[in-house]
């Protein structure tokens, strides 16, 4: 299952678990460059590079959709904190 997490942070958490628990690929987006520098390695940390792949998408593709993301089976997404 191919899925996309839309503001993985800079944790990554929910590519992290979706590949370690169900051996899913994921692609992670995040508009913010420190928290996509993170992300990264958190990935590598955990020597997932050939399953998750990070993304820095600016906030203007993800309010218009404009190709910034692929066919995926599961999105992910979570509100951000207010």
């Amino acid at each position: 299952i191919r899925c996309i997490d839309i503001g993985c942070g800079a944790n990554c958490i929910y590519p992290l678990l979706g590949v370690s628990v169900l051996g899913w690929r994921f692609i992670g987006t995040e508009v913010d460059p420190e928290s996509v520098a993170a992300a990264r390695q958190n990935v590598g940390f955990n020597h997932m590079e050939e399953r998750i792949e990070i993304r820095q998408v600016p906030l203007d593709k993800i309010a218009r959709g404009s190709g910034a993301y692929p066919a995926v089976a599961l999105p992910c997404v979570l509100p951000p904190k207010s």
